[in-house]
């Protein structure tokens, strides 16, 4: 297990996963079960590269039966992200790509709370850049009355 995953049980669940003020990411694995080792390491690189912003732990379902049961954990690996106490996003198996799956889901689900703030300025910029030009359409719509009528129904005019 590396520093960056932590292992949780039944008893420590609730306080881990359930209670955490932040995002938490649980695999649940067990050892004889090779797409787990599969997915192994990609768990352990996530939870290094989203340290600050998302709690990853893996449960064994071998020992941790209750909490398996309790999420219907009927295959595994099974990674489920939680948000103040509750299943957020579930990923059953390895998928293609899984690092880059997963990432993607983390970034788009919480993309706010997961995202470097000089990555989250630049896409504000980019959204802004990219802000519908409205005075553009007025004056083709002056010569085209399609255009205009649709304006005035889109603007309640």
């Amino acid at each position: 297990m590396s520093d960056y995953v932590i292992e949780v049980n039944d008893a420590n669940f609730e306080s881990e996963v359930l209670e955490s003020s932040q995002p938490v990411l649980v695999d649940f694995w067990a050892e004889w079960c090779q797409p787990c080792n599969v997915l192994a390491p990609t768990v352990e690189s996530l939870a290094l590269k989203y340290e600050d912003k998302l709690k990853v732990v893996k449960l064994n379902v071998d020992e941790g039966v209750d909490s398996s049961s309790l999420y219907g954990i009927k295959a595994i690996p099974t990674l489920i992200l939680f948000r103040d106490g509750k299943e957020a996003e579930r990923v059953v198996g390895v998928p293609t790509n899984a690092k880059e799956f997963i990432s993607q889901m983390l970034d788009k689900r919480y993309r706010k709370t997961l995202m470097p703030l000089h990555e989250q300025r630049r896409e504000l910029r980019e959204r802004q850049r990219h802000v519908f030009p409205w005075r553009q359409w007025r004056q083709f719509g002056a010569r085209n009355g399609r255009v205009e009528k649709m304006l005035t129904m889109i603007e309640g005019n």
